[in-house]
């Protein structure tokens, strides 16, 4: 072993610090140098110790280390600090034996954990020149194996680089956040709750040190540290093939018989056994790794079955193995072991050809000749494969870094590489990625690109959120039903489904000043009935707040978009300002959810004529790509709320262009803000002296604290499993039917009844939540508050009859009550009367009651905008006009030996009802 002083290692800056030399400083790997860098101002050293300081010129040298888990997960700290223990507990030391008091623990003060298990628990203390490759393998079959569905990203591989290894924070350093980087116990670790393990980064503990067991041997580690450098040197031996030791379980038997060791049959051990030794005999260590926790196993008789198949030689058929377990999948190879034999063929030349550096990525690279290779680009990492849930818009995700050191994500649709792949390229440079010139570099960079792609990794692209089957997605988040593979969110728009805040700081923060009062109280339910629309089979819509200039409008709709969201400009609200495709676009972002549009001024009435029906309507326009294919429609289904000082018909009727349509005003509801009756948005100040400043305060809360209430209603309704989910369904369908049931007037057409039922889902969603403890409310508040504007609403519209008849009926008395004198022509007066502008004629019938004939092109005129034969029967059915004796209606009258056409109106039969 080479004695500790004769190592060297590396001091650097955790954090950049402006006006020094960033660069890393070779020091000895020992205690008074570690000791004296930090004195020096040094924050951070390297995960690794080095024989000698790795050089090109050189080979690697024997690197030397203990293996360090970055454990963090940006959205939610939490998260990683629960996986922490789960994965020591539960993986480390249940499945691999490790005595958890000898390990090392801090809370990093940034995003989770930083874990250290010593070398010499699974013997590694003698270093390797891969040794950082090595511990990646492990990682790696770790974060394959494990059962937490973002494990993936909370394990971070780039921890293990080769080259000069990674820099780790030093302990009680401070970070740019004001926290620190401080140890903990493992007792602490266990007993305290993950928030209470976060707030102690807050401090440094300068005078806590931990003292853990001396680090023991533990056989099941060190056979993973063999079977990850077994599978290490297979790979080199390979032609550079890209398996790794977590890809053995792309075999579905093989991955049954790591899943369920402690139950295996001794046919199915024996099988597995053949299969992994057709590797050859440096797949020993993977053979014993594999074994273990087999009930059976002795390292004695796994070394008898190993010598056995080195003699028979014999591949395993996957005919045989299907006799032993049925895996349910067809890879269309005659062995397990050309499974992973086909994907090296396919990946052989590629792998062995392209390399992926710090400074680029290389074509024939070849280290142990020192021959560098050809530049094909700056650096590019392929992460993997994406593809919808209907399995199409096949793609790559790869990661870049641009001149200025930023990493971004991008997507490649397959698509597009096609050919010479010029907008593939394009789209890659707008990004900051720099393609050589150098002859065949544009084919070879197409080569790397769609040959590359990790095997075992498949992603499932999204790109709105919403329901997913029995899943409902969000950008960071999933509830309900887990997908078996990774997600990956995609959007060429700002997600606003952000979260800051905890939930008791958005109740205490906002939603207790919604408390009494009651439009508020409607929009804060309202803004979660996105998520309701689908399960419980509602219809999207909207609803528009009017009303005077500083009424409160906007901090009504910065309040309920709090509930789902916010982060940009002005919190969730989007832009009535917007393009008619812009607006599709945000659409589709807001699937299944609530989508705020601001100030209906700012748009014209041509888009407030189309937007709000095609936002109800749930589908945008179909266009065709530039090779006359037909562009995927976007769809959606969302509740919409928005605001302006006009109404919604006011406002498309503003140029007299534009006629609203009575579907519009059913979807889009239109509300006063002043309720109609001159009231303020607030009817409860909560102390406060005026309502402008509790609008700047409720504004600026809503900056703070947002998407807590929503990510906690989608927790309580999906439930841990879907049949929970179905009882929530069915509970609120129930409560809604009951609200439509008592709060829908006897004989209300279908219109009314529809838009009853629009309240009735706020007020079964704002109770449930009310319920869930998610809303500060008394019980029972929301569903008086959808009452209250409910009725509101009704005597706004003036009808509880369908409006395009009301409209027609309204004409005709308005029509009677102006030109009754001015228009008909009495009867006696046929012949002689000259007016020009003639409706049609009158006279008394013999009870003495006026009778006016409407001629038909009057007719035409006054019952537009509705069928014919809907109006005619509601004036036959309400005695408005004159019937034959067999019940149809009379369309002719004859007048001093003349007939003229119309229709007989009976103005009586109006003013006996009015």
């Amino acid at each position: 072993m080479k004695s500790q002083e004769m190592r060297i290692m590396y001091a650097g800056y955790a954090d950049k610090v402006e006006g020094k030399d960033n660069s890393w400083k070779v020091i000895p790997d020992s205690e008074a140098a570690r000791k004296q860098a930090l004195e020096d101002g040094y924050t951070a050293f390297s995960t690794t110790s080095f024989s000698y300081e790795p050089v090109d010129e050189k080979p690697e040298p024997i690197r030397y280390g203990s293996l360090f888990l970055d454990i963090d997960y940006k959205l939610d700290p939490e998260i990683a600090v629960n996986f922490t223990r789960d994965l020591v507990w539960g993986t480390l030391f249940g499945m691999y034996g490790v005595n958890p008091y000898s390990l090392k623990y801090w809370i990093s003060g940034g995003k989770g954990c930083h874990v250290e298990i010593p070398a010499k628990i699974f013997g590694a203390e003698d270093g390797h020149p891969f040794l950082p490759r090595i511990y990646k393998e492990m990682v790696q079959f770790i974060t394959r194996t494990c059962r937490e569905q973002d494990c993936a990203k909370i394990l971070d591989l780039q921890m293990y680089n080769m080259g000069k290894g990674r820099l780790l924070r030093c302990e009680n350093i401070k970070r740019a956040n004001g926290r620190y980087k401080v140890p903990v116990t493992y007792d602490e670790l266990m007993k305290y709750d993950a928030k209470h393990l976060l707030a102690m980064a807050d401090t440094p503990r300068l005078n806590f040190s931990v003292v853990a067991d001396p680090p023991e041997r533990s056989s099941a580690m060190e056979q993973f540290y063999s079977s990850a450098l077994a599978f290490l040197n297979i790979r080199s031996r390979r032609c550079g093939a890209r398996l790794g030791l977590d890809s053995l379980l792309d075999c579905r038997f093989i991955a049954h018989c790591w899943n369920n060791r402690q139950t295996l049959s001794e046919t199915q051990w024996w099988a597995m056994v053949k299969i992994l030794m057709g590797f050859g005999p440096e797949a020993k260590p993977i053979v014993h790794f594999f074994s273990q926790g087999y009930p059976n196993y002795s390292e004695k008789e796994t070394e008898d079955k190993i010598r056995q198949c080195e003699r028979q030689a014999k591949d395993v058929s996957c005919s045989y193995v299907k006799g032993l377990h049925d895996c349910g999948k067809n890879c269309n190879v005659g062995s397990p072991r050309y499974l992973w034999m086909r994907q090296q063929a396919i990946t052989s030349r590629a792998a062995s050809a392209f390399s992926l550096e710090e400074d680029g990525v290389y074509y024939g690279a070849d280290k142990e000749s020192s021959v560098a290779g050809q530049l094909i680009c700056s650096p590019l990492k392929i992460l993997g494969k994406l593809r919808t849930p209907e399995s199409l818009e096949w793609s790559r995700l790869v990661e870049v870094k641009a001149p200025d050191g930023v990493e971004k994500k991008i997507i490649i649709n397959m698509r597009d590489c096609v050919g010479r792949g010029d907008s593939v390229r394009a789209l890659l440079s707008d990004n900051g990625v720099e393609f050589s010139y150098a002859p065949k570099a544009q084919s070879l960079f197409m080569e790397y690109l769609q040959a590359n792609a990790p095997a075992g990794q498949l992603f499932l692209r999204f790109s709105k959120v919403g329901w997913q089957e029995d899943a409902y997605v969000l950008p960071d988040q999933i509830f309900g039903s887990p997908f078996d593979e990774e997600i990956y969110f995609e959007s060429n728009m700002t997600s606003l489904h952000q979260v800051s805040g905890s939930l008791d700081e958005w109740k205490d923060q906002v939603g207790k000043f919604c408390r009494g009062n009651s439009l508020l109280v409607l929009l804060t339910s309202y803004a979660l009935t996105g998520p309701l629309l689908r399960p419980c089979g509602f219809e999207g819509g909207g609803i528009h707040i009017y009303g005077s200039s500083s009424a409160g409008k906007s901090t009504a709709a910065h309040v309920a978009g709090s509930v789902c969201g916010g982060g940009g400009h002005k919190g969730f609200m989007r832009q009535w300002n917007s393009t008619h495709n812009a607006i599709e676009n945000t659409a589709v972002l807001h699937d299944d959810n609530l989508l705020v549009l601001d100030e209906i001024g700012q748009a014209s009435a041509e888009t407030i004529a189309q937007i709000p029906y095609m936002l109800a309507n749930g589908q945008g326009k179909a266009r065709m790509r530039s090779d006359a294919s037909a562009r995927s429609v976007g769809n959606w289904l969302l509740n919409f709320l928005s605001n302006g000082e006009l109404t919604i018909n006011d406002k498309i009727q503003e140029t007299g262009k534009y006629t609203v349509h009575v579907g519009q005003q059913v979807r889009v509801i239109d509300l006063p803000i002043d309720a109609g009756s001159g009231q303020d948005l607030y009817q409860n100040k909560h102390g406060y002296g005026d309502s402008a400043r509790l609008s700047d305060d409720l504004g600026s809360s809503c900056q703070k604290y947002y998407g807590s209430p929503l990510r906690a209603f989608l927790t309580a309704f999906c439930g841990s499993n879907p049949s929970e989910k179905m009882q929530h369904v069915a509970l609120i369908c129930e409560k809604a039917q009951k609200f439509v049931d008592k709060n829908s007037p006897e004989g209300a057409s279908g219109q009314v009844r529809r838009v009853c039922r629009k309240f009735a889902l706020i007020a079964s969603a704002g109770e449930f939540a009310i319920e869930c403890g998610i809303f500060p409310y008394e019980k029972n508040d929301v569903w008086k508050a959808a009452d209250q504007w409910f009725k509101i609403w009704l005597s706004q519209r003036e009808s509880i009859g369908d409006l395009e008849i009301y409209k027609v009926l309204k004409r005709i008395q308005d029509h009677f009550a102006v030109e009754s004198e001015q228009r008909y022509v009495p009867i006696c007066f046929a012949k002689t009367d000259a007016r020009i502008r003639k409706a049609g004629y009158s006279w008394d019938d013999r009870f003495g009651d006026k009778r006016y004939l409407m001629l038909s092109a009057v007719a035409n005129e006054i019952l537009r905008g509705i069928n014919r034969k809907v109006i005619l029967d509601e004036l036959s059915k309400r005695g408005w006009i004159e019937l034959k004796d067999d019940g149809t209606i009379r369309e002719t009258k004859s007048i001093d030996g003349a007939n003229y056409r119309g229709y007989i109106f009976i103005p009586r039969a109006w003013e006996e009802k009015s």
